[in-house]
C-alpha cells in the first residue's frame, strides 16, 4: 500500500516532470514522443526493487526494507500506465472523454486489483509466487512500452496526431495553450470557433490538367486541412486571410479583395497591415531574437524538418490555395512548386549543423585567432506572389537556420499561401515572434516596406521581385546602409545550335518558356536559333503547340498582366515583328478567359523593341535566327539582365565554351532556363541582382563572420 500511494502522489508528478525535463532541452518543443522518456525509470525501477524484495524474504531483513521495495515495484508499475495512457491521449487527440475516464479508471483498478492479488498469493503459496508475479510485471511493462512506442511511431505519419491540429473541447472550441515562464511558445493563446460539422466544401473550379467544367472539392472546415482559416463556416470570399505576429493570427479594420483569376471574383480578402502592425512584428521578431540566436542547431534543424513534413502532408490543399489565388496550374502548383519548397526546407535543415568556422594561424608568436560564424538578426524578406511556398521558404527557413528571426512581407495576390506558411512552423513548434508575416494594400506598401527598412533591428533585407521595384528596395536600404540579397527579374535566352536533338530541345523550350504561363522569373524570354536549324526546330515548335487545345491555354494572375502582354505584343508587330505562333487577339475556350492566353511566339522583333528588351513575365517569346555561336552570345548577353540561359548542343565541349561567355547567374546545358533545386546556388548578375539563395552559398548570406584574436 505505500507502494501504491506513492505512485498515486508523486506518479504524474514524474509524469509530466521528465518530458518536461526534455522539451527544455529540446528548445521548448513539445512531442509526445518525450512522454516516452518515462519509460527508462519503470524499466529501472522494477529489477531494483525486485531484487531488494527477494533479498529482503530471503534474509529476513526489517519490515522498512520490504516497504522500500514494494514502493519501488509498484510505483514503476503503475507509473508505466500513465505513461502510456498520456501517450495515447496525445496521438490521438480525438480520443472520447468517455473513453479517457474508462482508460483512467482501469489503470487505477488494475493497480489495485494486482495489489490486492500479489498478496493474496503470497500469504497462500510464498515467495515462489511474488517471484512469478514480479517477473510477470517487468514483462508486461516492457512489452507494453514497446507496443506504444511502435504504434506511436506509426501515428507520427497520421494527420490526426496532435502535432497537426489543436486541442478541442466538446462544443468545437480550439483551444491553444500559453506558453509556460521561460519556456518558448510554440503555439498561440487565442480562442476561436471552428464548424466541426462539416469536413468539406464544394465549388466550381476550372483546374487546368484535372477538372475542366466541374467542381472541385475543397477542404474548408477541417483543422487538419490548411485551406481553412475561417473560424466560423464561412464561405472561401468570407475569409479574411491573417497577418502572423508574435505567433498570433491578427486581422484588421483594414483588408483588401484577393481576386481569383479563375472567376475575376474575390476569393477572400487579406488584412492589410498598417506601418505600425508592420513595425510590431520586426519587435516581434528583435525580441525573439536572443532566445532562437541561442537555441541549438539541432533543436532549429528539428522545428524545420517537422514544417517540411507538415507542409508535405498538406501538398494538395497548399497548391488548392495557390490555384485559386493566381490560376497557376496543377503541374505548377501541386507538382512543381510545393514539393521544390519542401526540398530546400529540409535541404538548409540539414545544414544547419555544418555551420562552423575557422582557426586560422596568424603571425604574431604567442596569438591566437578564431573566426566565428554568427546570425545577423532580424531579417526582412519582400516576396513575390508567383511561386509563393519556394520564396517564402527560401527567404524565411534560410533566414531562420541561420539562428536569424525573420519577418516576411508577402504578396496582395497571394497573401493565404504565405499564410500557410506560417501555419506550418507554427504548428512545427517554432517559438512565437521568429516568423512573422505581414501583407498589404499595394498603395500601402512603400510605406509598410520603409517603416520596416528604416527600423534600427533590421539587419539585412532580401527582395525577389521585378528589377524596377528591387531598385527603389536597394535604394532604400542604402539608405540606411543595410545589405540586400537581390533576386530580380530575367529575359533569359535559350541558344539552340544546330547540332542540337530537337527531341530534346524543343520540349525543354516550350516548357521554360510556358510552365506556370511563363509567370517565373527564369521562364525562356527569347529563343536563339542558329540558322541551320531554325526551320526544324521552328516546324516542331509550331506542331507541338498546335497540338494543344486552346481550352488548355496558360492563365495569368490577372486580366491587367494580359493586357500588358497584348501591348507588348501589338507595339512589337507594328514595329515589323511577325507571329510565328499563336495570337493575342483569340479568345481561348472555356471559363475564365479573359486572363487566359495562348502560347504567343514572334518572330523578327528589333533591339530597341520594348518585347525583346522587357520581361515579358507571360507565355510569350521571341525568336532570333543567329549565323555563329558569337552572334548568339552576343544576342543573348544584350539587353542588360543576366539570371539564367539554356544552350542546347550534343558537343559539351561547346556548350561550356558558350557557357562561359554567357553574362549570367546559370547556365543550363541541354535543359530548360527553369532550373531551381536546394544544392544549387540561385541568382543572377547585372540587372538581374546580387547574391545568392540555396546551398552553402544561400546560407553564408545570412552570417556574419567575426574574429577573435588572444594572446596564449
Amino acid at each position: 500500500w505505500i507502494g501504491i500511494l506513492g505512485a498515486q502522489a508523486y506518479g504524474y508528478l514524474f509524469n509530466d516532470a521528465i518530458p518536461l525535463w526534455v522539451a527544455r532541452r529540446r528548445g521548448g518543443v513539445w512531442r509526445p514522443e518525450y512522454r516516452l522518456a518515462n519509460t527508462l525509470l519503470p524499466g529501472l525501477l522494477l529489477p531494483i526493487g525486485l531484487g531488494i524484495y527477494g533479498a529482503g524474504l530471503q534474509l529476513h531483513l526489517h519490515i522498512m526494507v520490504l516497504a522500500l521495495a514494494s514502493f519501488l515495484i509498484w510505483f514503476a508499475a503503475l507509473l508505466a500506465l500513465p505513461v502510456c495512457y498520456n501517450y495515447i491521449v496525445e496521438c490521438f487527440l480525438r480520443t472520447p472523454v468517455e473513453a479517457s475516464v474508462a482508460l483512467n479508471s482501469y489503470r487505477i483498478a488494475f493497480g489495485l486489483m494486482s495489489v490486492f492479488i500479489i498478496t493474496q498469493w503470497q500469504m497462500a503459496v510464498g515467495v515462489g509466487w511474488m517471484w512469478g508475479m514480479g517477473a510477470f510485471f517487468v514483462l508486461a511493462v516492457d512489452v507494453l512500452m514497446v507496443l506504444v512506442i511502435f504504434k506511436g511511431h506509426s501515428v507520427r505519419k497520421l494527420t490526426v496526431h496532435i502535432s497537426d491540429r489543436i486541442a478541442a473541447t466538446e462544443d468545437g472550441e480550439r483551444i491553444i495553450g500559453e506558453k509556460e515562464d521561460g519556456a518558448p511558445a510554440n503555439r498561440t493563446s487565442r480562442v476561436t470557433k471552428e464548424d466541426t460539422s462539416s469536413t468539406s466544401h464544394t465549388y466550381t473550379l476550372v483546374t487546368e490538367g484535372v477538372l475542366h467544367n466541374g467542381a472541385d472539392t475543397m477542404a474548408l472546415h477541417n483543422v487538419t486541412d490548411v485551406a481553412s482559416t475561417d473560424t466560423n463556416g464561412n464561405e472561401p470570399s468570407q475569409i479574411t486571410v491573417p497577418s502572423w505576429i508574435n505567433g498570433v493570427e491578427e486581422t484588421g479594420p483594414s483588408t483588401f479583395d484577393v481576386i481569383s483569376p479563375y472567376t475575376n471574383t474575390t476569393c477572400w480578402t487579406g488584412t492589410s497591415a498598417t506601418p505600425a502592425d508592420a513595425l510590431r512584428a520586426v519587435d516581434a521578431a528583435s525580441a525573439a531574437f536572443p532566445a532562437w540566436s541561442a537555441t541549438k542547431p539541432t533543436a532549429r534543424r528539428d522545428i524545420l524538418l517537422r514544417a517540411a513534413d507538415l507542409l508535405e502532408e498538406r501538398t494538395e490543399a497548399n497548391a488548392e490555395i495557390m490555384r485559386t489565388e493566381m490560376g497557376a496550374d496543377v503541374g505548377a502548383s501541386q507538382f512543381f512548386v510545393v514539393p521544390l519548397a519542401v526540398k530546400m526546407l529540409r535541404d538548409v535543415a540539414g545544414r544547419i549543423t555544418s555551420v562552423c568556422g575557422s582557426v586560422p594561424t596568424v603571425e604574431e608568436e604567442g596569438q591566437s585567432a578564431i573566426v566565428y560564424k554568427e546570425p545577423m538578426g532580424v531579417i526582412l524578406g519582400i516576396v513575390p506572389w508567383n511561386a509563393p511556398y519556394v520564396f517564402g521558404i527560401r527567404s524565411a527557413a534560410t533566414a531562420l537556420a541561420g539562428g536569424n528571426t525573420t519577418v516576411l512581407k508577402s504578396s496582395d495576390l497571394s497573401p493565404r499561401c504565405y499564410w500557410a506558411i506560417g501555419r506550418a512552423f507554427s504548428d512545427a513548434g517554432l517559438p512565437a515572434g521568429c516568423l512573422n508575416i505581414v501583407s498589404c494594400r499595394p498603395a500601402d506598401a512603400p510605406a509598410v516596406v520603409n517603416a520596416m527598412i528604416a527600423h534600427p533591428a533590421v539587419r539585412k533585407i532580401n527582395f525577389t521581385g521585378s528589377t524596377s521595384v528591387g531598385r527603389r528596395v536597394a535604394q532604400e536600404a542604402g539608405t540606411h546602409l543595410k545589405p540586400c540579397l537581390m533576386e530580380l527579374g530575367g529575359k533569359n535566352s535559350a541558344i539552340v545550335c544546330e547540332d542540337a536533338n530537337l527531341d530534346i530541345a524543343v520540349p525543354s523550350v516550350l516548357a521554360g518558356a510556358f510552365l506556370n504561363s511563363g509567370q517565373i522569373c527564369m521562364s525562356t524570354d527569347r529563343i536563339v536559333l542558329h540558322s541551320a536549324i531554325a526551320p526544324a526546330f521552328l516546324a516542331a515548335l509550331k506542331a507541338a503547340l498546335s497540338s494543344a487545345p486552346s481550352s488548355d491555354a496558360p492563365t495569368l494572375v490577372s486580366a491587367a498582366s494580359k493586357a500588358r502582354v497584348q501591348s507588348l505584343v501589338a507595339s512589337s508587330l507594328a514595329a515589323g515583328a511577325h507571329l510565328i505562333h499563336g495570337s493575342v487577339d483569340a479568345e481561348p475556350e472555356g471559363k475564365a478567359s479573359s486572363i487566359r492566353l495562348a502560347p504567343v511566339v514572334l518572330g523578327g522583333a528589333g533591339d530597341e523593341d520594348p518585347l525583346w528588351l522587357e520581361e515579358s513575365f507571360a507565355s510569350l517569346a521571341a525568336c532570333r535566327v543567329v549565323s555563329s555561336d558569337e552572334e548568339a552570345v552576343q544576342v543573348a548577353n544584350s539587353g542588360g539582365y543576366g539570371l539564367s540561359a539554356a544552350v542546347f548542343t550534343e558537343d559539351l565541349r561547346r556548350g561550356f565554351r558558350l557557357a562561359k561567355k554567357l553574362e549570367s547567374g546559370a547556365v543550363h546545358i541541354n535543359s530548360m532556363t527553369v532550373h531551381d533545386e536546394p544544392v544549387l546556388p540561385h541568382g543572377g548578375v547585372r540587372n538581374s541582382g546580387w547574391g545568392r539563395f540555396n546551398a552553402a552559398q544561400g546560407l553564408e548570406e545570412f552570417l556574419v563572420t567575426k574574429t577573435v584574436t588572444w594572446k596564449d
